[in-house]
């Protein structure tokens, strides 16, 4: 039995409206100037409705547990995310802390992103 793509968005639509949360997508070009040899980041910011996921932290390995992961699992519906191919410099902000993105996978059907997400270094 097929199940009609109108059907899953309706469900999907419903979750998001039950569950979600505003955050932010950050898309960051870098330019680096060979004179000052700095890095300048120019920032574009998307604000979206995500699902969070329980992501607790953990130890990163081979620090003794004094340093936490930070991890972050959201979910984003696909045609609102602004762009197709999140860069290594897509970030998420939630709750005013910025993540970067290290993975996004997109769902079967082709109705969710999920991004896995580490607390950005300061």
């Amino acid at each position: 039995m097929t199940i009609p793509q109108t059907l899953l968005t309706a469900d999907r639509d419903r979750q998001f409206d039950d569950w979600g949360v505003s955050i932010t997508f950050r898309q960051v070009t870098q330019t680096y100037d060979t004179e000052t040899q700095l890095v300048a980041e120019g920032l574009v910011d998307t604000p979206l409705t995500a699902i969070i996921g329980d992501a607790p932290s953990h130890p990163t390995t081979g620090t003794a547990a004094l340093h936490l992961s930070d991890a972050l699992r959201l979910q984003i519906k696909a045609e609102e995310l602004p762009t197709t191919s999140p860069t290594p410099a897509s970030r998420i902000v939630y709750n005013a802390i910025e993540y970067d993105v290290i993975a996004f996978h997109r769902s079967t059907g082709g109705l969710v992103y999920s991004l896995e997400c580490r607390k950005t270094n300061d």
